[in-house]
């Protein structure tokens, strides 16, 4: 039997560079460049542990189509600072420090979906 080769191009690999760039900033002594954490960050991280994003997925049915639902971040892409492909989103983001995921969820799809204030809302999502 044979097995049916994918509709898209497949690369090994080994056809990329995982190494970071080397460029005069390291000369100079950046050592950001080459992935090396700010003492800050080090600092902020052994204090509050490992920053966790969440994100969901929600389907939704537009004329017998399934779509999936986005967040527009219109002003981020007007600004200039992120490219136009940046700006549709998963909804989601980051969990609050002795925050659930799914309490991070709700919270978010609560202020993405319902445009209601946290206390005013009780709405619960099946997550």
């Amino acid at each position: 039997m044979a097995v049916a080769s994918p509709d898209w191009q497949v690369y090994d690999l080994c056809n990329y560079d995982m190494q970071p760039s080397r460029s005069n900033s390291v000369e100079k002594g950046n050592l950001r460049s080459l992935g090396v954490p700010r003492r800050s960050w080090l600092d902020a991280w052994q204090k509050e542990g490992m920053r966790r994003t969440v994100y969901a997925v929600v389907l939704c049915h537009f004329d017998e189509l399934p779509c999936l639902l986005l967040s527009d971040s219109l002003e981020a892409s007007q600004s200039g600072v992120q490219p136009a492909w940046c700006r549709y989103r998963l909804l989601g983001g980051k969990v609050a420090p002795g925050e659930s995921d799914i309490e991070c969820l709700n919270r978010k799809l609560r202020r993405c979906i319902l445009r209601v204030d946290e206390k005013q809302s009780k709405c619960e999502w099946t997550v």
